[in-house]
């Protein structure tokens, strides 16, 4: 596959779908074994978000653990940076996430965790996927060899304690923080912690309920619009928002802008540069905003594909690599755990900086317009080889992840294949706003002309 397209088991994060159609109870029960048998797991941290479907694909993934003698160390819902944490916390050998993450309501999700509480990066995937193929039904040979169940009632007593520990003191003399769990999972674990700081909390849409009511699970421009008023209302010292399972933090200004993950992950790379972290892994769809600010201070960039995994991947290679980012509101502090935690994330942010949004203003300024364009899953490959052949006039290309093509030092373009979904994603990039949405003009229309030569090719045969 010459573009890195990845139509298997596995996509950018995890196995994900629509339950009966992408994605079955019998998939996950032979790739929870396959997990397993890869990784020798004997001791597992199970949790879900709160979807419809999670606690389905829940019990089949206990299922599994039990049909191979596994102790199962159950935390019920939880979100998935918790159940990373719990990983190490617990002395397991591994963990599963059952949760759609961003995605809308009626997506499933299921992430395996490898002991050192990072998602499981590629090599380790094509791991799980080349036993896959092998395992049929599980059959257990007898009660005595079947797993036993442990259900941990104390897990957020447990998160909020360690989560402490790692993060030492926090001055709470700031002033109130905002925060939109979004009707998922973080709502109780964030609260608990962000109280037990002592500090002052303004909890929005808190209560974790299946179908997402007050807005869907993506932290984005277009569902935050009542938060952002919520915010230019109250005015507290820091606003945020998360998706269902508390990886993303995506902060909000007092005037209601909410910003890209990119900016906010510069300032943090920033004060981690300066502190003597050497390098940092960035994902290729970042805002050129963060390599700049890390060059700037002294750190070196590692470009990755998208993804946890493929960040994890990174910082598992090289040991000097102390802190990685994602546009998309993913920030990883090497020294806590290998996975996001949008209320680490905060916390960070309120110790830091006594006025964080005055370190904006000395960012360098680029414009990032994202754009999609739905396609089938089967055409992925076919409509992305006819794409690169429509970017000739680039001055450089790079097929680490998709197609980015760059016209300027600051001037590219992005497009590719989403791993989650069945989309085409296009980012433009440019240092002048009407570069930037001419630039994801041409993107999109290079994917849909892209798939009309297929459709016709198709009609035509």
């Amino acid at each position: 596959m010459s573009l890195n397209i990845k139509p298997m088991l596995f996509g950018t994060s995890g196995i994900r779908g629509v339950l009966g159609r992408d994605i079955s109870l019998k998939t996950i029960r032979r790739a929870t074994a396959a997990y397993i048998r890869a990784f020798k797991v004997s001791r597992c941290v199970v949790g879900r978000d709160n979807r419809a479907q999670s606690l389905l694909l829940h019990n089949t993934v206990v299922e599994a653990l039990l049909s191979y003698g596994v102790h199962v160390l159950d935390v019920d819902v939880a979100p998935t940076p918790a159940i990373s944490r719990l990983v190490r916390e617990l002395n397991a050998d591994g963990g599963v996430s059952v949760t759609g993450s961003h995605t809308p309501p009626y997506i499933a999700g299921v992430l395996y965790f490898y002991k050192d509480t990072g998602e499981l990066d590629w090599k380790q995937t094509a791991s799980v996927e080349s036993l896959f193929d092998k395992i049929n039904e599980l059959s257990p040979s007898g009660w005595r060899n079947l797993g036993s169940v442990e259900h941990v009632h104390d897990a957020r007593e447990i998160y909020v304690k360690s989560v402490k520990r790692d993060l030492g003191r926090i001055q709470n003399s700031k002033g109130p923080i905002l925060f939109d769990f979004g009707n998922g999972a973080m709502g109780p674990y964030a609260s608990e912690l962000i109280r037990d700081y002592g500090l002052d909390l303004v909890p929005v849409n808190y209560d974790p309920i299946y179908d997402f009511p007050s807005r869907l699970p993506s932290p984005i421009p277009l569902h935050l619009a009542e938060t952002a008023k919520h915010v230019r209302n109250v005015k507290p010292y820091l606003a945020v928002a998360t998706d269902s399972d508390g990886d993303r933090a995506i902060f909000i200004t007092k005037n209601g802008t909410v910003l890209p993950g990119d900016v906010t992950g510069a300032i943090f790379a920033r004060v981690e540069a300066v502190s003597g972290v050497k390098k940092f892994a960035v994902t290729v769809n970042t805002s050129d905003v963060a390599c700049d600010t890390i060059k700037k201070a002294g750190g070196r960039c590692i470009i990755t594909k998208v993804g946890p995994p493929a960040i994890v991947e990174a910082i598992r290679r090289d040991p000097n690599v102390g802190f990685a980012l994602e546009e998309s509101g993913k920030y990883i502090w090497r020294r806590f755990t290998l996975y996001g935690d949008s209320a680490i994330s905060v916390l960070m942010m309120y110790r830091l900086f006594d006025d964080w949004e005055a370190e904006l203003a000395s960012l360098p300024k680029y414009y990032v317009i994202k754009r999609e364009v739905r396609v089938a899953e089967a055409e992925k490959e076919a409509i992305m080889d006819a794409v690169k052949s429509m970017l000739g006039d680039a001055k450089r290309l790079i097929t680490i992840d998709g197609l980015k093509a760059y016209y300027a030092k600051h001037s590219w373009l992005l497009i590719r294949p989403s791993g989650t979904e069945p989309l085409i994603r296009v980012f433009a990039h440019a240092g002048k706003s009407r570069e930037a949405l001419e630039f994801a003009r041409r993107g999109v229309q290079m994917v849909k002309d892209a798939r009309r030569s297929l459709s016709n090719a198709y009609k035509n045969t």
